[in-house]
């Protein structure tokens, strides 16, 4: 196994305990679509956009009876954390060449975010690491797709499913968060978001405050380096 073959595969491994979150979050998902929507258009959706809270936002969108336009706007800015991301993991991305930039941009979500951070802040950059846990999350959000289309009906009310995008979410903070400047910063976020909810509309207060509090984050962090 080559070098490449093997960041490849150590990336889908490290992966896999990340499809606890996902699993159900995908089955939700699937349910979601079976009650609102042909089963192709959101099998559809999983498949070409890879995107489960923005999937998730334009099922109901469409269940509403919303505008094209409105679906598309609204889920471009939910997914705008995904600029920080893909700006984060940019000098990682650029070592493969412009001809994989694009695959590895598509597979730019929370989770694979999180798994290859981790790799990566230990040295390790090596982008086939992170393609090999994108591969990994995104069949598993294929196959939890179609369970949810075909058997999320089945499930009864009440049984938990729609908390499985909060947990995934906290889940990969607790990952993330491996020191004390660094979970100041999830605090000092988690705090603007809330004071800015009824000052921003839409998905605009969590974005804002993440911007605000990263930023604060990486000049506490030069001063430290610089004393």
């Amino acid at each position: 196994m080559n070098r490449k073959t093997s960041a490849l595969w150590r990336g889908f491994l490290q992966a896999l305990p990340i499809v606890v979150g996902v699993l159900p979050f995908g089955i939700a998902y699937g349910a979601a679509v079976a009650q609102n929507m042909p089963w192709w258009g959101g099998m559809g959706m999983s498949a070409l956009v890879f995107a489960g809270s923005a999937q998730f936002i334009a099922v109901g969108l469409v269940a509403r009876g919303a505008a094209p336009l409105s679906i598309i706007i609204t889920t471009v800015l939910v997914n705008l954390r995904f600029v920080l991301m893909s700006s984060a993991l940019s000098p990682v991305f650029r070592k493969k060449g412009p001809r994989w930039q694009p695959l590895l941009a598509f597979f730019v979500v929370d989770e694979s975010f999180a798994v290859s951070s981790v790799e990566f802040e230990r040295g390790k950059s090596d982008a086939m690491f992170f393609l090999g846990s994108g591969l990994a999350l995104y069949l598993i959000w294929q196959l939890s797709t179609a369970a949810g289309i075909w058997f999320g009906p089945l499930i009864p009310e009440g049984f938990g499913l729609e908390f499985a995008l909060s947990a995934s979410f906290i889940g990969l903070l607790a990952l993330l968060i491996r020191s004390r400047p660094a979970a100041l910063v999830g605090l000092l976020a988690a705090i603007l978001s809330l004071a800015l909810y009824y000052a921003l509309p839409g998905t605009w207060a969590p974005l804002i405050a993440s911007l605000i509090a990263a930023t604060i984050g990486v000049i506490w962090e030069q001063r430290k380096r610089g004393d």
